[in-house]
């Protein structure tokens, strides 16, 4: 089966990782120009482009995209994340302590999980492709096509279900920072 990936923005917009933002800027502008709808070019590469730009342009997406591979969480995910757990925070004698370690767990346990996802999916897809080899000369030709294309089409479901996780640890990594940044602010640590 083959793994869907998604380019990467760098490649997109024919930069360097070490590209300064004037050199982002120019890039995009140059590739935006080529592959704009009005001017022939394909809607769905000019909105990869956008993406593309829209990360690599802002400094707190770069970063976040350099350090993970993955688009920044959008604040209106992290803020509802955020405000599902302020209730019980605020029933707590130190909301902002347990706030913190509430969405340190959460994390922690959204990248365990998808540990084991890529552990039990590397292991699933080996026992696959050893299972295709071994019956290749099988006079089922039927059967192994059912069992590969229903095995890969459950993959599918598990590799989507793992990037939702993944997305989701970052929610909760921008969530802390969140918090962090205004326990910092207020000068103290109590609330």
């Amino acid at each position: 089966m083959a793994v869907k990936t998604k380019k990467d923005y760098y490649e997109t917009l024919g930069v360097d990782r070490k590209a300064s933002p004037e050199a982002v800027k120019r890039a995009y502008r140059a590739k935006a120009k080529q592959s704009h709808p009005d001017a022939g070019g394909s809607p769905e590469e000019f909105k990869q482009i956008a993406k593309a730009y829209e990360t690599l342009s802002d400094e707190k997406s770069r970063e976040h995209y350099d350090r993970t591979g993955e688009e920044l969480p959008p604040q209106g995910i992290v803020k509802e994340t955020l405000a599902s757990l302020l209730p019980m925070a605020f029933m707590q004698q130190h909301p902002g302590r347990w706030l913190c370690h509430k969405l340190s767990t959460l994390r922690e346990e959204a990248n365990q999980a998808v540990r084991q996802c890529e552990q039990g999916l590397e292991t699933c897809r080996s026992n696959l492709l050893a299972f295709q080899v071994r019956n290749m000369k099988t006079k089922n030709k039927e059967g192994l096509e059912f069992i590969s294309v229903a095995l890969e089409a459950e993959l599918a479901k598990a590799e989507a279900q793992m990037a939702k996780t993944k997305y989701m640890a970052g929610v909760y990594t921008e969530c802390l920072e969140m918090i962090n940044d205004l326990w910092q602010r207020e000068g103290t640590r109590a609330w």
